[in-house]
């Protein structure tokens, strides 16, 4: 396997023949397309070693009609590694991506997928496809990260589907798991998430300053579906929440409506638009009212 992504040139592409336990590197020059042709790349348990670690330009594809194309490593224990480490520019447009890292406590582990994390600017796109770590994170978007979803399915039964240090744009796609935004170092990027289009969160939301920094993580919703039971701010005095769209079919706090934004009360859920002004009536269902502009 390794042989044939070393002897592949520009734009070519890998393709998975069978069932493969493999290790592989994608070195900073290649620029190739790795198909997995409905079969399994495996990275087995190698300690501290991805199934796939890429540094150069790397897409995924699954040209089978079946879609089983997966990328995978066996871990059974809390330790693990990631089944991705991307440090180049990844697209994924079709994969089953899975693994079993993390305690059921989700006190440690290691992602399913890492993006950036070594200060080298790190592009990931995802198109489609299922990923999957029930105790642990699913996507981490690390420092100097650029993480773009545009479709797929997430599952993290008891951590973070979603994980976010820099900058990331939800546009569609099904969150089972959490979501976390964090701010850590300037220098790093800011937590900055863009939650909108048709994405879909079914878990919880929560917004993480590390230490004394005093820097806040940054979650625009302007669409997409929240199902969420809970939203936890670490340091309310540094969080920069902003409400201007999407439906809240469950748990929903008016504090962090954008000016000029409301609520309704649909069958849906609670739906946000514009042209609303906040009143001084209170409303039992969201503590606040508000009523639309006259102009």
């Amino acid at each position: 396997m390794q042989e044939a992504i070393n002897a592949a040139k520009i734009n070519d592409t890998v393709v998975l023949l069978r069932d493969t336990y493999a290790n592989v590197t994608i070195a900073q020059e290649k620029n190739i397309t790795l198909d997995l042709n409905g079969y399994v790349l495996n990275g087995g348990t190698v300690a501290k070693t991805p199934t796939i670690a890429n540094n150069g330009t790397l897409t995924v594809i699954d040209s089978s009609t079946a879609q089983t194309g997966t990328i995978k490593r066996d871990d059974q224990t809390k330790t693990g590694y990631y089944v991705i480490d991307n440090q180049g520019i990844m697209t994924i447009k079709q994969a089953i991506v899975v693994n079993n890292s993390g305690a059921p406590d989700s006190s440690s582990g290691s992602s399913l997928i890492r993006n950036g994390g070594k200060k080298t600017e790190s592009v990931l796109t995802i198109e489609n496809g299922t990923f999957t770590q029930n105790n642990f994170i699913v996507i981490k978007n690390d420092d100097y990260g650029t993480l773009t979803i545009n479709g797929g399915t997430f599952y993290s039964a008891n951590s973070y589907a979603v994980e976010n240090w820099c900058h990331a744009t939800l546009n569609s796609g099904v969150l089972n798991g959490s979501l976390f935004v964090g701010a850590y170092n300037a220098e790093y990027g800011m937590g900055e998430t863009v939650f909108t289009g048709n994405t879909v969160l079914k878990g919880r939301i929560r917004m993480y300053t590390h230490g004394n920094t005093h820097l806040a993580p940054q979650l625009s919703v302007t669409g997409g579906t929240l199902d969420i039971e809970a939203l936890m701010i670490d340091n309310v005095a540094y969080c920069d929440l902003s409400i201007s769209g999407g439906t809240f079919s469950n748990y929903f706090n008016p504090t962090f409506l954008a000016t000029g934004y409301g609520v309704i009360s649909t069958a849906n859920g609670y739906e946000i638009e514009s042209g609303y002004i906040a009143q001084t009536a209170t409303d039992s269902a969201f503590g606040k009212a508000y009523k639309t502009l006259t102009e």
